[in-house]
């Protein structure tokens, strides 16, 4: 650098001095080519440099000096001069930005205003592209990617001109160019990283580019490109940049939810997208599809600014969102706390009304005026109805008597603290929490209990825990202690030998405790099978305590956490013996709440605008509804683990109908891969089947989970939602008390298809199993669209809730087994649906013309009090109780002497056994299983044909039963014949076709 000299200072310097604010800039290239860069604060001369290096300017000597306090560096310069001249106001403009902190201070893309004469604007615009791509392509640095860009700038100047262009037909001119500029690229990595920014930038459905906010939003139609993304990609996707921070959301379909994280990780969309996946299964039983959203901020800040990059982030997402419902737009967007933005759900809500958008403070869930899940405690709660099946063999109930717990969490913590709170019964043995390690060994339950809730309610660590109410040899240690030394109690109720352990290894053995249940309470992955490796799973915090599935004591497993353990570790602890669902069913409690607020606040809203009611009445309403809306959250907790026990139990005998059921989910549905759930190919699928010969639990929970959202969008793709006797299903969702008073708004809510579909899927799902998809492929899309309305139509026919609702209450009452009652009525139910289904053409099944019959029915079959148990009297007729209305109505007999003679019919033939014969039979291969089936259609067969003929055969003044009589009489039918051959067959080995003889005698000799 040379010395100041006073011959260096003009008078424009002096004019220039004299009206400056902060910085300026001059480029001369009169004289010989410089840069005079004028500053009030002091500026970093070899950061200029590093700046104009960026250009594409190389800086060969400085000049510095000053005047009245003004820092003056001269920079002579070295640089294409006729390109500097188009773009010198441009280079200028962007260096006084960066020197004022208003734009990047570095960024190899300004070569482009020097080369292609483009604007900051533009530059921001390449920019927020290039950190979309590292984005989008893991594999791909950032410097590779602006490297690719410098060797092609004709190409991506044209990808600039697409973006800013907007009128179609300069547009299609512009493709043109692009494609033939295309034709230059020889590298093949690079030509597909070229292809698919192209691709992105054309798949730009909205953008707030223009609107001249700090903060840029795109949504972007992956379905377009995304076959050239690695693995599986979301169909909406939001990219959020601001020159502090990134943020994403990712959506399966426009109606979609998640939480908004704040990621720590560097490539957070990946995170963002793994945990998207993971909410579709958590999903399936509420309206959205999985959608996951995040945002990233590579510095250090304070709460405060955080707050400010997260209002910027949301503002930013819903420029690009319909401020109100619309055919077929883009205006379902909602969000939830998740790590980071636990206290963010009024911020998001108060942006949300301030911009006018529909959903008000429906928008983000949780806040002030909404459910607040840590109060309620409802994803423990619901967590700890799952985890309640478990134990029903056992005879225990974990709401009420003793048992031992081992957890991961602290009392701090909702799921962990919320759990350790609903049974105070519970001997709590140990704890781990991200930093500490607590130890009870012989807690006495009734002081444990109340030291937790003091902890809870004051929301402290186990650190705080009053040690003087730990029992004998207990403690808290920290997890980085290097030794500790055990005591007898911890030694014998952990089963370790040694007499010193380091905190990682003590919490191993607190993890592989002999204990009634490991409750996973806290973030993070306790648990990996022994086949995988720590190296690729993703929570590294927690590996020093990881343990492996097979090394678990614990005879039940309860995930209220999320990826508490691996699917292979779960799977191979079931394979074990363990009972575990996975984490989206045991936890699913808190995400079903947040869409039932979102959808009553849309209801209430909706009511609000009408002036029905003032939004202090609004929050009132929505309070008095929370208990109502936690029963019918909770009854979908009870479901599920009760719907997976009764799949466990039919595939033991019946794994075709599974495998099918999962093959179709893998071709229908993008998100469902056998390999990302461990689904192991059909030739291995003996690795998921226990010692039961049952397949396990999380195999089937991730397998109901996704035949849920398949029926459900194959229901939504038909017109059955539109049918009245589906109207039904939308006010079955809300709460009974909430519909009388708004049954317009319910009616007119925007998503009441989708509500309609999904509690329909629920239904079918919950209570007929996995198989009821199976045989999608077999009876084709028309068929399959009359099984569902028939299922759903006997279901309310016959009573069948009603029955299964006693039916449970037994089974807490009495704490007795109800499995075989409730696949007995399964299996009726699924014999009537066939039956419909091959005769749907020839009568009128329309399901309100059908419902008359609904009490007639009951008044038969003499429903009074205790409708289980006359249900299962009547089991067998009431297979037949759609032939029944389809003989009546053929002539007109009264309803109760058509059933009546399908009963005696049933009797005198003894089918009740023999169907039993046939239902029990096992078949060995396909052939066996498709004459089983027949078998079945014969004997049905042979009941309604017979009954359709005494109908006809009867005279006007006899009875039926005087019909069947003479009926019998006349074609010389030995029915005890056919009685005698059906307890022989009883009372023998199976014997395929000693019953296909028996069934035939039937049709010939009788028909």
């Amino acid at each position: 650098m040379t010395n100041p000299c006073k011959e260096a200072i003009t008078q424009e310097d002096r004019e220039i001095v004299k009206n400056l604010d902060d910085y300026k800039v001059i480029i001369d290239l009169a004289h010989e080519p410089s840069i005079k860069i004028y500053a009030k604060k002091p500026v970093s001369l070899s950061q200029i440099v590093l700046l104009l290096k960026d250009f594409g300017i190389t800086a060969k000597k400085e000049i510095f000096y000053s005047l009245n306090d003004v820092q003056i560096s001269q920079i002579f310069i070295d640089t294409n001069i006729t390109a500097l001249q188009q773009a010198k106001e441009k280079v200028a403009t962007i260096i006084e930005q960066a020197l004022r902190g208003e734009t990047l201070e570095r960024c190899a893309l300004y070569r482009f205003v020097l080369e292609k004469n483009i604007s900051l604007e533009q530059v921001i615009f390449l920019r927020s592209l290039v950190k979309y791509l590292v984005q989008l392509l893991p594999e791909k640095k950032e410097q590779s990617i602006i490297k690719i860009f410098l060797n092609y700038p004709h190409l991506i100047n044209y990808f600039i001109k697409y973006f800013f262009k907007q009128d179609f037909m300069e547009r299609e001119k512009i493709e043109e160019k692009i494609h033939s500029s295309f034709k230059t690229v020889q590298n093949y990595e690079e030509d597909k990283l070229l292809r698919i920014c192209y691709y992105a930038i054309c798949s730009i459905k909205k953008t707030n580019f223009f609107a001249g906010k700090e903060c840029k939003s795109y949504k972007f139609d992956l379905t377009k490109f995304k076959k050239l993304l690695p693995s599986l990609q979301p169909n909406i996707e939001i990219f959020v940049y601001h020159k502090d921070f990134l943020g994403v959301h990712l959506r399966i379909s426009p109606v979609s939810r998640g939480g908004i994280r704040w990621s720590d990780r560097e490539d957070f969309r990946q995170e963002i997208r793994d945990l998207m996946i993971t909410q579709e299964a958590k999903n399936a039983i509420i309206i959205p599809s999985g959608g996951k959203g995040g945002l990233y901020i590579e510095k250090p800040i304070t709460k405060k600014e955080f707050r400010h990059y997260y209002e910027l982030y949301i503002d930013a997402m819903l420029d690009l969102i319909d401020k109100e419902p619309k055919e077929r737009g883009d205006f379902y967007f909602v969000v939830a706390a998740d790590k980071g933005t636990a206290d963010m759900s009024d911020v998001a809500n108060a942006i949300a009304i301030k911009r006018g958008y529909w959903l008000k403070d429906a928008f983000a869930s949780g806040g002030s005026h909404g459910y607040n899940h840590k109060k309620l405690g409802v994803t423990a709660h619901g967590a700890w109805i799952c985890a309640a099946r478990h134990f029903i063999d056992r005879k225990i109930d974990i709401f009420k008597d003793p048992i031992t717990v081992v957890g991961t969490g602290s009392m701090r913590g909702d799921v962990f603290g919320n759990g350790m709170l609903i049974n105070p019964q519970i001997k709590l043995i140990g704890a781990i929490s991200s930093h500490e390690i607590f130890i009870d060994p012989n807690p006495d339950p009734a002081i444990a209990f109340k030291e937790r809730k003091r902890l809870f309610e004051e929301q402290k660590s186990w650190s705080d825990y009053n040690q003087t109410l730990i029992s004998k040899g207990g403690g808290v240690f920290l997890r980085t202690q290097k030794e500790i030394k055990l005591s007898p109690q911890i030694k014998k109720v952990l089963n370790i030998k040694e007499d010193i352990l380091s905190a990682e290894e003590l919490a191993k053995y607190l993890l592989c405790a002999q204990v009634d249940m490991l409750y996973i309470g806290g973030i993070g992955t306790y648990v990996k099978s022994s086949e995988e490796f720590n190296i690729y799973i993703a929570d590294k915090y927690n590996e020093p305590v990881r343990v492996d599935a097979s090394a678990l004591q614990a005879f039940a497993v309860c995930e209220g956490g999320n990826l508490g353990l691996t699917q292979k570790a779960r799977i191979e602890y079931a394979k074990n013996g363990g009972r575990i669902n996975l984490d989206s069913i045991d936890n699913s409690a808190g995400v079903n709440t947040s869409d039932y607020e979102v959808n009553l606040k849309i209801v209430l809203n909706k009511a609000l605008k009408e002036q029905k009611i003032d939004e202090n009445q609004k929050h009132s309403i929505l309070k008095e509804l929370t208990q109502e809306v936690l029963e019918k959250v909770f009854q979908e907790n009870f479901m599920q683990p009760l719907a997976i026990t009764l799949d466990a139990l039919r595939s033991r005998n019946d794994k075709e109908d599974f495998i099918k059921a999962i093959e179709l989910l893998e071709r229908e549905l993008e998100f469902f891969n056998k390999k990302d759930f461990d689904i192991p190919k059909i030739k291995e699928f003996d690795t998921v089947i226990d010692a039961d010969g049952a397949i396990v639990r999380p195999v089937l929970g991730i397998v109901l989970s996704f035949s849920k959202i398949f029926l459900k969008r194959f229901i939504l793709q038909s017109n059955l939602t539109q049918e009245p006797f589906f109207e039904h299903y939308l006010y079955k969702y809300f709460p009974k008390s909430l519909y009388p008073l708004f049954e317009k708004e319910v009616l007119t809510h925007p998503l009441a298809r989708e509500i309609i579909a999904t509690v329909a899927a629920n239904i079918i799902i919950d209570n007929a199993g996995i198989r009821f998809i199976a045989d999608f492929d077999e009876l084709g899309s028309e068929k399959f669209l009359i099984k569902i309305k028939s299922y759903l139509l006997l279901y309310a026919l016959l009573w069948i809730a009603k029955a299964k609702k006693e039916l449970y209450k037994k089974e807490s009452a009495n704490k007795t087994s109800i499995y075989m009652q409730l696949l007995e009525i399964e299996d009726a139910v699924e014999f009537s649906v066939k039956w419909i289904v091959r005769n749907y053409q020839e009568f009128n099944s329309e399901p309100f013309h059908i419902l008359n019959y609904k009490n007639e029915i009951a008044q038969f079959l003499d429903f009074k009090e205790s409708i289980h148990s006359d249900f299962f009297r009547y089991i067998d007729l009431i297979k037949f109780v759609m032939p029944a209305i389809y003989i009546k109505e053929l002539k007109e007999y009264p309803l109760n002497e058509v059933l009546s003679l399908l009963s005696e019919i049933l009797s005198l033939f003894n089918i009740d056994a023999l169907l039993q014969i046939i239902y029990n039979f096992s078949p060995k291969d396909n052939i066996g299983k498709e004459l089983k089936m027949q078998l079945m259609e014969l004997v049905e067969y042979f009941v309604v044909a017979t009954a359709k003929d005494v109908v006809f055969y009867t005279r006007s003044k006899e009875s039926l039963h005087d019909g069947l009589m003479n009926y019998i009489q006349e074609k010389m039918i030995d029915t005890s014949f056919f009685a005698q051959k059906i307890q022989e067959l009883a009372q023998t080995p199976q014997d395929l076709m000693k019953i296909s003889n028996v069934v035939h005698k039937l049709l010939l000799e009788a028909i």
